[in-house]
């Protein structure tokens, strides 16, 4: 079992460092026009978001260390688009 964790810790710490950045999907729930259904959904796709945020910062961060501006840039816009457009859904808009 012990064995099984190790493989596991090392697949996961090898996948990253091959050098490309990957760009995360934004949730799908955010891109949704019309408020929420309820506050389970609303929590849910909060959450998502959050994962999002911390992935999308990532990915830029990487893209800039890369020497990639352009690629840096697009990620930030779109990061700021998502998130403005999981706000006017959390708003009802």
């Amino acid at each position: 079992m012990r064995n099984l964790v190790l493989i596991i810790a090392g697949i996961l710490i090898a996948g990253p460092s091959y050098g490309a950045c990957a760009k995360p999907e934004a949730p799908s729930c955010a891109l949704q026009t019309g408020g929420f259904s309820g506050e389970a959904v609303f929590d849910s796709c909060r959450l998502a978001m959050i994962s999002y945020r911390s992935e999308m910062e990532a990915f830029a961060e990487c893209a800039q260390k890369d020497g990639q501006a352009a690629q840096e840039k697009a990620a930030r816009d779109e990061l700021e688009d998502v998130l403005a457009r999981f706000n006017r859904r959390a708003r009802g808009e």
